[in-house]
């Protein structure tokens, strides 16, 4: 839910009350400008133009798609897309060349969700009909972990994992908890860069700290918002706990935080070789967390007379603010969902950073936001670098849509890399490894693949998704059922969602079954049909939110620790889920994706 979007072909906008038409206008020609001049094309302008109008209200839908439609094609006949210049290559196929880095995964915005937090009013059938970005399919949210844990364990096994932000979705410790369970899953270790919604509410701010608190409730009454300053230290503590196993970091964190730095004296091939943070008690939001990596492949030189040059990668934070920021921005305060900053001591942070590469350095720059959603300040301090060849390659997320930006700035063009979500369809990531490039004068090799899941599932015919699995349109815990809430009172929303949630256990318990040797169970339950029996009495409408969440709480327990008959097919089911609530939320309906190559169709009679 950070500043993309989750489906019904919607640009994930963070939730912001929707604005007056004036403002919309000229809020869509001042982007328009930038992109146009910042190098983004016009085919993408179009459509991420359509996919925040899909989003509005319908009055206000048709007059902005009216103006999209007429209006904007006019004036975007009128500019030219930017090309690379020749000393770019796009070559037909994969250059040749001697591999200069390791190979890492790349993937971001999985946006895990905890889902048995007190009703807010940011999670209203009202609020997210006003601006759809506050409510996703239930059974993305249960699901969508999974998902996660396949790439993982299928991808980074083997390899490093540099995650780009927004692990998180609302910002809470049990959220971080579980994010990092998972991420600690892979074999070469893994390391991230913030995302908005990293560390404030729900990705747009540091405010509403009561509704904070309650979202983030644990029935152990442990559950607290993370707040920016919060999410570091966590993080600082996991990089810590990465020192010993396959990943050997050596880091080692100090007795107190506040501003430090670590530089590892390590000579083998742990990746992670600098960390530089601020943590800020005051001001959370001015907190900083700069990270230097090194990919480049351990071994002999390239040739008796020629060394292997370094590829290095510095991830920096973009969810850096001066003023706190807030739901709704105004002036010199941001929304976190919709605008990234870096400010002055961290840029310093960075400068010292890249003023220590080696000659013939490759050094490649990652963060969150993407360069068209930073503050005029960030952008000078990303052309700067760029002008002064400090950086070849920027990669970010933000948007869960994968393009590639062509920009332009100080009269150099360069590249940006955008990654895709691994949770919002197509749920993908890249792999990215660095080589020389034989018959290509003063260039290297960038290899960068986008995995899309769902296409890897072909190929391997994995996983086996029974028909009979899927929730049929007619049942109330279908998919994207919640498109149809419309009350304005979380609490009402909020027991619909549980109620979606309960049958999702139920629809899993049906295919799923627990094994005669399980010993773990939900209170007052010892076998499948008990634990079904409690589901239907807790869907009847008199029972009150709290006794649906407290049940929920423990089907969770139930469900994380039960022994099945067949863990295959528990693991195939829960993939199964998650891809068909994240397919279908791309267009709100049960309907073939474009990438669908498959479809039975009845005969005519």
């Amino acid at each position: 839910m950070g500043s993309g979007r989750h489906g019904k072909g919607k640009f994930r906008l963070a939730p912001v009350s929707e604005p007056p038409m004036k403002k919309v206008l000229e809020g869509a020609l001042k982007e328009f400008r930038q992109r146009w001049k910042k190098g983004s094309t016009s085919g993408t302008m179009v459509r991420e133009s359509q996919r925040k109008v899909s989003g509005m209200s319908s009055g206000l839908r048709v007059i902005l798609q009216t103006v999209l439609t007429l209006v904007l094609p006019l004036v975007l006949a009128c500019s030219h897309p930017l090309s690379l210049p020749s000393m770019w290559g796009i070559p037909p196929q994969e250059a040749s060349g001697t591999p200069l880095s390791i190979q890492v995964v790349l993937l971001a915005d999985n946006q895990l969700h905890y889902l048995y937090g007190d009703p807010v009013w940011l999670r209203s059938g009202f609020t997210d009909r006003l601006v759809p970005v506050t409510i996703r399919p239930v059974q993305l949210d249960f699901y969508a972990p999974y998902l996660l844990r396949w790439i993982i364990a299928n991808y980074a096994d083997k390899r490093p994992l540099i995650h780009l932000g927004d692990g998180l979705n609302i910002a809470c410790t049990v959220e971080f908890e579980a994010f990092k369970k998972i991420m600690d899953r892979s074999g070469r270790g893994w390391v991230m860069a913030p995302g908005n919604h990293d560390g404030y509410y729900f990705g747009n701010g540091h405010f509403a700290w009561s509704e904070w608190e309650r979202a983030c409730k644990t029935a152990d009454g442990t559950g607290r918002p993370l707040t920016k300053d919060r999410f570091i230290e966590e993080y600082l503590k996991a990089l810590a706990e990465q020192s010993g196993g396959q990943a050997q970091f050596g880091f080692t964190l100090p007795g107190s935080l506040g501003l430090g730095s670590w530089e590892s004296t390590a000579t083998d091939a742990s990746f992670l070789r600098s960390v530089a943070w601020k943590i800020d008690r005051d001001s959370p939001w001015r907190s900083y967390l700069v990270q230097r990596l090194n990919l480049t492949l351990p071994g002999r030189p390239i040739s008796p007379q020629k060394a292997r040059p370094q590829v290095n990668v510095i991830l920096l934070d973009t969810s850096q603010y001066y003023f706190r920021p807030r739901l709704v921005p105004f002036l010199w305060v941001r929304n976190s969902g919709l605008t990234g900053d870096l400010l002055d001591d961290q840029i310093q942070v960075i400068d010292d950073m890249l003023a220590r590469r080696e000659s013939g350095q490759v050094t490649i720059l990652m963060g969150h936001h993407p360069y068209h959603a930073l503050t005029v300040g960030a952008q000078r301090a990303l052309d700067r670098w760029q002008r002064d060849g400090a950086i070849q390659l920027y990669v970010s997320a933000h948007t869960h849509t994968a393009q590639y930006y062509v920009r332009q700035s100080n009269n150099t063009t360069w590249l940006e890399l955008n990654l895709g979500s691994s949770t919002d369809w197509t749920p993908e990531f890249r792999t990215l490894s660095v080589s020389t490039a034989e018959g290509y004068n003063g260039q290297v090799a960038f290899r960068m693949v986008r995995n899309q899941v769902h296409q890897l599932w072909e190929a391997a015919q994995i996983p086996d998704c029974n028909a009979a699995w899927e929730v049929n349109t007619q049942r109330e815990d279908f998919y994207v059922s919640y498109a149809k809430l419309i009350t304005p009172d979380p609490a009402r929303t909020q027991i619909t969602l549980m109620n979606t949630l309960l049958r999702s256990y139920e629809w899993l318990l049906k295919f799923v079954k627990s094994s005669p040797s399980n010993t773990v169970w939900p209170d007052g339950t010892g076998r499948d049909d008990a634990v079904l029996k409690r589901i239907q009495d807790a869907l009847l409408d008199s029972v009150p939110l709290d006794q649906k969440l407290a049940l929920l709480r423990q089907l969770q327990s139930f469900d994380d620790g039960r022994k099945v008959d067949d863990e295959k097919l528990r693991d195939q089911f829960r993939l199964c889920q998650a891809m068909w609530a994240s397919k279908y939320d791309l267009v709100g309906a049960r309907a073939p994706n474009v990438d669908d190559a498959y479809l039975l169709i009845p005969r005519s009679r």
